[in-house]
């Protein structure tokens, strides 16, 4: 979350206005989906971290592309990341995160079909 800690040094917001509820296309977030924000940075970072070091592409996708154009950040309701990897660099990054310690909060867990064209991972704070 270095974009809000860095907000939060430079005096543009206070940590107590960030996690304020308030309501976005007449929709209320509350305090705890801007927590769920603050995670997903987390995890976005740490595909990032992985995917640089590993010469790997990707793209963010779906909702969290929509979400980044159009709100300038998260679509107020969406409480997931949408990323895109060609099958070459999903199979090295599936690779690479389960053979390699991920940091320490997260883990990757298969989710849907193992085989054939389509399936994803599941990347998420271990707590969750």
């Amino acid at each position: 979350n270095h974009d809000i800690d860095d907000a939060i040094r430079a005096g543009f917001i206070t940590k107590e206005d960030f996690f304020k509820e308030e309501v976005l296309c007449g929709y209320k977030v509350t305090t705890e989906m801007k927590k769920v924000f603050v995670k997903m940075i987390d995890i976005l970072e740490e595909v990032k971290r992985i995917c640089t070091k590993y010469n790997i592409s990707y793209v963010v996708s779906g909702g969290s592309l929509l979400g980044a154009v159009r709100h300038k950040g998260f679509i107020p309701w969406d409480d997931d990341i949408d990323i895109a990897m060609f099958r070459k660099d999903y199979d090295h990054f599936i690779e690479v995160a389960q053979k390699k310690p991920l940091q320490p909060c997260h883990s990757c867990r298969q989710q849907g079909r193992k085989t054939g064209r389509t399936g994803f991972h599941t990347l998420r704070p271990n707590n969750r």
